[in-house]
């Protein structure tokens, strides 16, 4: 967590290694805290009294531990925004939703992590139940693996060079790629199909389908995907019907974010989600 940065402010630095901390867990006490950054229960009381005052942690009253307050949903929600993204996904989403009955999500890549920024649950028992806010390893997501691949050659070696040199390139299934060289291969292929595929490579079972979401220069800001158990989604059925329209839906969002290449129209998605 140390960053060994020059001119930081140490009371600041602290303040926003608390933040982080909190992020991790649901909650946490103060002595736990203090214990994770090496300072003095006073301290830490201190920090967590200011970030309380500002709305950034909340105390449950019960037990006097400390969770992320509201204020961090409020700015990440408001950055979200303007982007842009969430609203101009929200009907092709609800559009895949209705005609799939699957887990539609939206996703944003930050450092070595995706981020789910919004989502529609399947309704099925049998689904995938990642919430919004939550953090997946890029590289073992269909979400992630689909922003790397159309972010450019640059940004996919700066991330595998932090992963490697992390060790966070980790085997979370038997299908999970950790081997640098096979993750490049699997870019270009992502590239050249236009959509990505995650076969039970983060949780075994499920299976999740993404296409990228461009920016005007035709990089990925986003990523939309698919996601179900294994039995209902079939590689055939992935390839001959659910992958055709999430390339297509990808392509909608990108067209609607300023991205001008063109696209072939796809039958339903095109009558169905509007203009």
């Amino acid at each position: 967590m140390a960053r060994h940065a020059k001119n930081l402010l140490q009371s600041v630095e602290r303040a926003l290694q608390l933040i982080e901390i909190l992020t991790e867990r649901e909650e946490a006490g103060v002595t736990e805290l203090a214990a994770r950054l090496g300072i003095g229960k006073s301290t830490a009381h201190r920090l967590l009294a200011t970030l309380k005052e500002y709305g950034y942690v909340s105390q449950k009253g019960s037990t006097g531990r400390y969770h992320l307050g509201v204020k961090l949903f409020e700015i990440g929600s408001a950055i979200v925004n303007r982007m842009g993204i969430r609203e101009q996904a929200m009907g092709i989403m609800e559009f895949l939703a209705g005609k799939y009955n699957e887990t539609i999500n939206l996703a944003i890549l930050d450092g070595l992590e995706i981020v789910y920024i919004d989502k529609i649950e399947s309704s099925e028992p049998l689904r995938m139940g990642l919430r919004v806010g939550t953090r997946v390893p890029a590289y073992c997501s269909a979400l992630g693996k689909c922003i790397l691949a159309f972010s450019g050659a640059e940004a996919q070696e700066e991330y595998l060079a932090k992963a490697w040199a992390e060790g966070y390139l980790v085997r979370y299934t038997a299908n999970t790629i950790v081997d640098p060289e096979e993750l490049r291969k699997a870019f270009a292929d992502i590239q050249a199909r236009g959509f990505s595929l995650d076969d039970q490579e983060y949780i075994q079972g499920i299976r999740c389908v993404a296409s990228p979401i461009l920016d005007h220069r035709g990089k990925a800001v986003a990523a939309i995907s698919l996601a179900g158990p294994t039995v209902r989604l079939t590689l055939d059925r992935i390839e001959k019907e659910i992958a055709p329209d999430l390339i297509y839906a990808g392509r909608k969002i990108s067209r609607a974010l300023g991205h001008l290449a063109s696209g072939s129209s796809r039958r339903d998605v095109a009558v169905d989600v509007g203009p």
